[in-house]
């Protein structure tokens, strides 16, 4: 009776999906703000403050040396206790690091806020933790889950690079970070705090919302059978296929480091990382500096974060279909076709062009690579295997966005940087290619007293 009572409890909407909801808001202000707006700070903040492209660049290197001490520290957080808290604390710290932004005169300071607190924040309430808590929620809908949760990351570069355009044509870059700042708390801090969880076997639940054995037993007219359970309540309902999957296995840190696959991972999401970091901060200066003006170049990132936003749907949908290693390497080869059309851009007609397949190929890449971590290394320990690795992918998105402005301060120009960029991501496409799933360790076997061998004199 308890059985069937707590089936008829059962909401409608599985709770999973406010977990996304909660996790698209958070990818909407820290990677809207930081990848989107803030490359439309670079121009009129370097040219009040007379700060070289490579100097304000290395805010994001402090961000990712920072984010070396805090990735293992963050993924056993997520296990062992959740982001409820994390996400909210990290939101306040970003905020006011935005709105401490708008005071800002010497770099050192701007190294501190930006680099060093906005940083905190970015790193406690998006990326890792949006992405690892999505996985842990679903597993069969683990594809369109973390597509539509990394949607908030495109349409943040939309809506927040619009909103960015229209501060700094009408008021000044100051009043820009302040506005940012306050959105950015009054929306995340208090949705964290409601909806944020660890997992779903906290609230008796299951991923994606199925149901236990002893709920399919208790309430069989309730019960998830496949398509022909709808039939028998009367309706026909399309469901999408899905590519058989084995039963997900939980693997600990100790095995995951101890497989090629991890390092072939880690491998290739560093060197797309170092281009795509690259690319997004520097892509409206570079357009800039071919004569287009703030308004275009603002208009071209929308493009991109459409795209990207359309790429997300299709893709994560995509990777429930195909091994997601064919549909990284596909992305990886398209994403340096797209930087490789920068060479030619020199009119606002060739500009939308990068801009729109630009996002459909490296806008999905989020969404491909976080589907990549559980699926090969399984929901029980995705946050300390994550956050393990996770200081050696901050190295190449921090250095990157540095190494485009140095070598833009030196050579006048950001042709060297594109170049270094479509080898590396092309790279990378060859080594996800060769990311094969990893093979279970087997268990060490023990010989037996009868078996074992007798110990020399």
């Amino acid at each position: 009776m308890a059985e069937a009572a707590a089936a008829r409890r059962r909401p409608r909407v599985f709770y999973g999906w406010w977990i996304v909801l909660c996790s698209w808001v958070g990818d909407f202000f820290s990677l809207g703000i930081s990848f989107y707006s803030f490359s439309l700070f670079i121009k009129p903040m370097s040219e009040e403050l007379g700060w070289s492209r490579g100097a304000l660049s290395f805010a994001l290197t402090l961000r990712s040396l920072l984010n070396i001490a805090l990735g293992p520290v963050v993924g056993r957080i997520l296990d062992r206790w959740g982001p409820r808290f994390l996400m909210a604390g990290g939101a306040l710290a970003a905020g006011t690091a935005l709105l401490l932004l708008s005071q800002v005169h010497g770099i050192l300071s701007f190294y501190l806020i930006f680099g060093l607190l906005w940083s905190l924040g970015f790193g406690t309430m998006s990326g890792l933790v949006t992405t690892t808590v999505v996985s842990k929620w679903f597993a069969r809908r683990r594809g369109r889950a973390v597509a539509i949760a990394a949607t908030g990351i495109s349409i943040g570069g939309i809506t927040l690079t619009q909103l960015t355009a229209f501060l700094l044509a009408h008021y000044h870059w100051r009043t820009a970070w302040i506005v940012l700042g306050l959105l950015l708390m009054v929306v995340i801090v208090p949705l964290a705090l409601l909806i944020m969880r660890r997992q779903p076997e906290d609230m008796g639940l299951r991923p994606d919302g199925d149901q236990s054995a002893a709920e399919r037993q208790a309430s069989p007219s309730r019960a998830v059978s496949g398509p022909g359970s709808s039939a028998r309540r009367g309706r026909w309902r399309w469901r999408l296929p899905t590519r058989p999957k084995q039963e997900e296995r939980d693997w600990t840190l100790r095995e995951a480091v101890r497989t090629p696959t991890a390092w072939l991972l880690v491998v290739a999401s560093n060197l797309s990382g170092l281009s795509i970091s690259t690319l997004t901060l520097h892509q409206v200066p570079l357009l800039q500096d071919r004569g287009l003006s703030v308004a275009t170049a603002a208009t071209v990132v929308t493009f991109f974060a459409v795209g990207s936003l359309t790429a997300k749907i299709v893709w994560g949908l995509a990777a429930e279909l195909v091994p997601l290693r064919y549909l990284a390497t596909l992305n990886f080869l398209g994403a340096a076709a797209a930087m490789g059309l920068l060479f030619n851009v020199h009119s606002a007609t060739a500009a939308f062009a990068y801009g729109a397949i630009a996002g459909v190929t490296m806008g999905a890449m989020p969404v491909v690579q976080n589907l990549l971590w559980p699926e090969y290394f399984g929901r029980a320990a995705l946050g300390t295997i994550r956050g393990a690795f996770a200081p050696i992918g901050a190295l190449s998105s921090g250095f990157g966005p540095y190494l485009g402005g140095a070598l833009f301060d030196v050579t006048g120009s950001y042709s060297i940087a594109l170049i270094i960029m479509i080898g590396a991501t092309s790279t990378a496409a060859v080594l996800m290619f060769l990311a094969r799933p990893p093979r279970v360790p087997k268990p060490v076997a023990t010989a037996s007293p009868a078996t074992a061998p007798t110990p020399r004199a």
